[in-house]
């Protein structure tokens, strides 16, 4: 029994070892662009998404409005709608550098 936990503890991430140091708000075109930067450096990231939603049947989905990507320091929440509806371009291209990244896990 014992041997078993000491694989289990050697073989996952203990999620006490999951210390983020920072959160960044992303709401304007410079901390998109260091965002990306940032997160194009990581090798493995989460994410997570959040909208509002949509209580009639057949009607069309609400828009991704935050979405959260993190590293295992850095945490970034992405202002989706305010990005989109100021620079559309430039957040097309940085979620393109970081979705497509065949170097990001």
């Amino acid at each position: 029994m014992e041997s078993e936990v000491h694989f289990l503890e050697s073989r996952f991430l203990n999620l006490h070892e999951l210390l983020i140091h920072e959160i960044f708000w992303v709401d304007a075109v410079d901390s998109l662009q260091a965002a990306t930067s940032y997160i194009e450096g990581c090798k493995v990231v989460g994410l997570d998404s959040e909208w509002k939603p949509n209580y009639i049947k057949g009607s069309k989905p609400n828009k991704v409005s935050i979405m959260q990507i993190a590293s295992e320091k850095v945490a970034f929440v992405f202002d989706l709608i305010k990005l989109y509806d100021e620079v559309p371009e430039v957040l097309n291209n940085c979620l393109a550098r970081i979705f497509q990244s065949p170097s990001l896990l």
